[in-house]
């Protein structure tokens, strides 16, 4: 692989950006809780590359001194709810750091939003793009609907056709 674009060091191993893909690599024990079946498992944990085209929405909670932080990744045909840190460390494709890291954190969603917006727009251009929704809104939106339907306030027929219109514009 060539080299990463941005790097960021977590709690529970590393995520590097690249042109065409995010790539997950769990160096510890909470790298083997939740890994994904399709992921490459290693003597160090597992490690997971994710185009930018399955990609629907990133999520950052920066870490503060009482808190770790996490940014996760809404994959297309997923349905999770990260609801904090301990939701985030079990995730295949969410990564919790220290408040060091916060930094190389936002760079890496607003890289990640930029590329997700590329592709929306059909361009491959390097120059930002604005979008009337942006991406982080489109998965908090999506997890609002898994909620809701799991504690029974949305029926599985009402989900699915929120969630085709949600992805739909």
């Amino acid at each position: 692989m060539s080299e990463a674009i941005i790097t960021v060091k977590g709690q529970n191993g590393k995520l590097y950006l690249y042109e065409d893909s995010v790539f997950f690599e769990r160096k510890s024990i909470l790298g083997h809780i939740d890994a994904a079946l399709t992921s490459a498992k290693t003597s160090y944990g597992y490690e997971k590359n994710i185009s930018y085209d399955v990609i629907r929405g990133v999520k950052l909670m920066k870490a503060s001194i009482w808190r770790n932080g996490y940014i996760s990744l809404a994959i297309e045909g997923e349905l999770k709810n990260i609801d904090g840190v301990k939701d985030a460390a079990k995730d295949a494709s969410s990564l919790v750091f220290f408040p060091g890291s916060n930094e190389d954190a936002e760079k890496a969603a607003a890289f990640i939003n930029k590329k997700i917006n590329e592709r929306k727009s059909g361009s491959n251009k390097t120059n930002n793009i604005s979008t009337e929704k942006s991406s982080l809104s489109y998965a908090e939106e999506l997890e609002k609907l898994y909620s809701l339907k799991e504690k029974g306030i949305l029926t599985e027929e009402e989900f699915t056709e929120a969630k085709k219109k949600l992805l739909s514009k």
